[in-house]
């Protein structure tokens, strides 16, 4: 969906229109699908608190299962990159852009979706499990061109060709263009960064397993500059001083100040312990 304003959609390139993605929802829960999913972006050029909101309500009134907020990122090279370069468009302030992702949290919480994870809020037994898997550290298998396929230590991915792969198969080779084997540390990074992206946190437990030090001091000391950890926050939600991280038991987890600032945490975390 990604927006419900034609300017919106006509700078991101979308050939399609807020009626046209209206309808083929509709169709969707007309044909008797029960679980549809709609993707949402904050940080479009000439996007306004007005439009944001106006999307955001446009999106609550289809009453989707699942809903994604992600802030637009752009790469060199894109058509959109390359306008913002030349000083043709901008992206709103990155201060506006969290205060409209920390205002659709609220709306989404009281309308009965559950923020489980930064970007994602389901209603209830809604959640991706795809995705959790990702954040979980799940081994899975991916076939095809260009797959990734991950068994719980090393990683590998297939060739992009699809005529060579289709040889290489049928004659009974693996496609397999490269792998990795991860350390304790790339496994004790991936623990941080993938668990802190989930309310549930990451165990802190399994860290001290995959750390060769006092991982609890490493990480108050990473946090502290930030504004620390404490015990007594709710996970994406309060906190009783600002910290932006809290512990409960044995899982570490972003409270509601940490959910704006999570890249810069996983970073200082991930550095603390490298």
């Amino acid at each position: 969906m990604q927006s419900f304003q034609q300017s919106e959609l006509r700078i991101l390139g979308r050939t399609h229109d807020a009626a046209a993605a209206e309808a083929a929802f509709g169709a969707a829960r007309a044909s008797g699908l029960s679980n549809i999913g709609l993707d949402l972006l904050i940080g479009i050029p000439g996007q306004s608190t007005h439009s944001w909101r106006n999307t955001l309500d446009r999106a609550l009134k289809l009453g989707p299962e699942h809903i994604s907020i992600y802030f637009l990122t752009l790469e060199p090279g894109v058509p959109l990159a390359r306008e913002l370069r030349k000083g043709g468009l901008e992206q709103p302030p990155d201060e506006e852009q969290r205060s409209w992702y920390m205002e659709a949290k609220a709306v989404l919480e009281r309308a009965g979706y559950e923020h489980y994870e930064i970007a994602n809020f389901a209603r209830a037994s809604f959640r991706c499990r795809h995705n959790e898997n990702y954040w979980n550290g799940t081994p899975y298998l991916g076939i095809g061109p260009s797959a990734h396929s991950f068994d719980g230590e090393r990683r590998w991915w297939n060739i992009a060709d699809l005529q060579r792969y289709y040889q290489l198969v049928e004659g009974g080779d693996t496609p397999a263009a490269g792998e990795e084997r991860l350390t304790a540390n790339d496994r004790l990074i991936e623990l941080i960064m993938l668990g802190l992206r989930r309310r549930e946190g990451f165990s802190i437990t399994a860290a001290e397993r995959l750390y060769d030090g006092d991982f609890q001091r490493a990480i108050a000391r990473a946090a502290s500059a930030l504004g620390g950890v404490d015990g007594s926050g709710d996970p994406f939600s309060s906190s009783a001083r600002d910290s932006v991280l809290t512990r409960r038991d044995d899982t570490l987890c972003l409270t509601g100040p940490g959910l704006v600032m999570a890249d810069e945490i996983c970073a200082r975390l991930a550095a603390a312990v490298t």
